[in-house]
């Protein structure tokens, strides 16, 4: 059994929300896919019905776990995105704002990337790759379902239970709320 430190939770309406917003766009993505008459139809079809269905099932899924978007234990972290990572294959943990949307997203710097690779699902290791793709690290938790906390609040939470894991000096000094 792990000792938790905290764990996050994100609503249930947040889910539902978002398969309201799934559900048309994979449904029309569908369609364009199988009635449009040209390549592009056919190729932006097909690309939006297998991105909006990812998010729709991945939507699904979390609406019907009772699993905490987010738990640090003082032995490791754990996300929906990433999975368990032990601390002891974590070196630094960072916050980064994607350029797109200017979502923070919570970095994690893995020391054996293949390690961590190896236990991950072929959807995840995608996603991992996919992450390092557009500048991100393999480990990257996305802020956007985190409620109720920031990605600075959580470091600074890490940094508090597990000195080893290197972070930003800027955040080292936040009070406690």
């Amino acid at each position: 059994m792990r000792n938790l430190l905290h764990e996050y939770k994100t609503p249930k309406k947040v889910y539902i929300r978002l398969i309201a917003y799934g559900l048309p766009l994979t449904l029309v993505s569908f369609l364009v896919a199988v009635y449009g008459g040209s390549l592009p139809e056919l190729l932006f079809g097909s690309i939006g019905t297998v991105f909006f269905g990812g998010c729709l099932i991945a939507a699904i899924i979390r609406l019907l776990s009772k699993t905490p978007e987010l738990i640090l234990y003082k032995e490791g972290i754990y996300s929906f995105q990433t999975g368990y990572i032990p601390w002891t294959n974590i070196y630094r943990a960072d916050v980064h704002t994607s350029m797109i949307g200017s979502d923070d997203f919570l970095e994690l710097y893995l020391r054996d990337r293949r390690a961590y690779m190896k236990t991950r699902p072929i959807l995840a290791r995608i996603i991992a790759y996919g992450n390092r793709m557009i500048g991100h690290q393999y480990a990257s938790i996305s802020m956007s379902l985190i409620y109720h906390s920031s990605a600075s609040r959580i470091i600074y939470v890490i940094h508090s239970n597990c000195p080893d894991v290197e972070t930003p000096l800027s955040m080292l000094h936040e009070e406690e709320h």
